[in-house]
């Protein structure tokens, strides 16, 4: 599937050179073009970044005004949400200070606030933070008593064993969700990793009247190309390779790439970084070494795999294309034994599973009245893909059968 026309305008105006979208070339976009370029934004949540890089290489005043208007309405609301996002993380950070746990900031936070040139250009869903497992139950206790309440079962046994992160935290009233990690990938996925070692090396960086801490250089765009690959196959979007690109530059003159290499290739990553890097490159021109590339580059690179990631970014939230990766692996059973065992096992999952959605401990028997409620929840959540999966439905299967392609390649099935 071929990058469109909207999406290559879009990359065109992101990219670091002003020549790459110019005060001609908007005079030639037609009000319709502008439209689709911006509802693309929207969809990808680029618009307040959007807003900036056209601010950088035009003459505004070529925009026609709708659309600046909404430009210009959109990097407002981002400017504001996010304000109110860091006075909540300023608070948690001051808490957790004074009770001694240290805090690495994940992703969007850390990303707006120290790499992106302004922070009102990245738009951030949540906040993620990441504490050492010892400190797992005193954090999430001093959230609740800051007025956050978690979404589910706090399980923390379970937690530990099966997710990286806790039940979202929220405060009544508020939109911004916090997300409690204490490892930065799923303890049941390949690409696991120990974080012991992240805390020896970190990039610190002034935060109102303290300091905010991330992961290293190196170990920042690591994290960012697994989230992207592994964690989320892509459906984030441009957005993510938009990160990779800003980071690069940002830590252009310090990055170790044999470090890079060697730890990628050392937890299995080197696929998954490697698609991730040589994307980054072709869309946005950014400075990644083609050495690099070179020896990330895995032996097989199935044809239509690039195809399926860019099907795959371009999906919106609830596309009937998307699939979770338990209907991928339903899609990839032939037999009918198969499919109806993967089916089961999703059905009734290990009480511990159970215990992390539901408001019962893995060992009561509380936790069996809630598998009825699961089997309702999947049945309307999954009903009809699964359906068209068994009756055969050919377009559904085509894109189950492409990301089952990439999930295979990339060692998740």
């Amino acid at each position: 599937m071929p990058i469109d026309k909207t999406t290559q305008m879009l990359f065109s105006c992101l990219k670091v050179s002003k020549q790459s979208f110019t005060n001609q070339n908007a005079s030639e976009t037609t009000p319709d073009e502008w439209k689709a370029l911006l509802d693309l934004a929207d969809r990808q949540r680029l618009t307040p970044l959007l807003y900036d890089r056209l601010k950088e290489k035009l003459n505004v005043s070529v925009i026609p005004s709708v659309h600046l208007d909404r430009l210009k309405a959109a990097h407002r609301k981002n400017s504001m949400r996010n304000m109110h996002l860091f006075q909540r993380l300023h608070q948690i950070l001051k808490v957790f200070a004074t009770h001694e746990i240290p805090v690495i900031v994940l992703k969007g936070a850390f990303l707006a606030h120290a790499i992106y040139p302004s922070r009102s250009q990245r738009y951030m869903l949540d906040i993620d933070i990441l504490v050492q497992k010892a400190h797992l139950a005193q954090a999430a206790e001093l959230l609740i008593e800051m007025g956050y309440q978690p979404k589910g079962p706090l399980a923390l046994d379970s937690v530990v064993e099966l997710l990286k992160h806790l039940p979202v935290f929220r405060m009544p009233n508020d939109p911004v969700p916090v997300e409690l990690h204490w490892t930065i990938a799923s303890p049941r996925q390949f690409h696991d990793v120990s974080t012991d070692n992240f805390w020896d090396d970190l990039e610190v960086v002034p935060f109102g009247k303290g300091a905010m801490a991330g992961f290293c250089p190196e170990e920042l765009l690591l994290h960012l190309c697994i989230h992207a690959s592994y964690q989320h196959l892509f459906f984030q979007g441009i957005r993510a390779f938009y990160d990779v690109d800003v980071t690069v530059r940002h830590f252009e003159a310090r990055l170790n790439w044999r470090l890079i290499e060697q730890r990628a290739m050392e937890r299995k990553w080197s696929k998954g970084v490697y698609l991730v890097l040589s994307l980054t490159k072709c869309y946005f021109d950014t400075p990644i070494p083609d050495a690099v590339l070179e020896a990330l580059r895995p032996a097989t690179i199935p044809q239509p795999l690039i195809a399926t990631v860019e099907h795959q970014m371009a999906l919106k939230q609830g596309d009937s294309s998307r699939f979770s990766l338990n209907v991928v692996q339903l899609a990839g059973n032939q037999d009918l034994i198969g499919k109806a065992k993967l089916t089961m096992q999703r059905f009734f999952p290990a009480r511990r599973e159970m215990a992390l959605r539901y408001p019962a401990e893995a060992n009561s028997w509380r936790i069996y009245l809630y598998y009825p409620i699961r089997g309702v929840t999947l049945l309307l959540r999954y009903c009809q893909k699964v359906w068209a999966l068994w009756r055969g439905d050919r377009q559904i299967q085509s894109y189950a059968q492409r990301q089952l392609m990439l999930t295979e390649w990339l060692g998740l099935s």
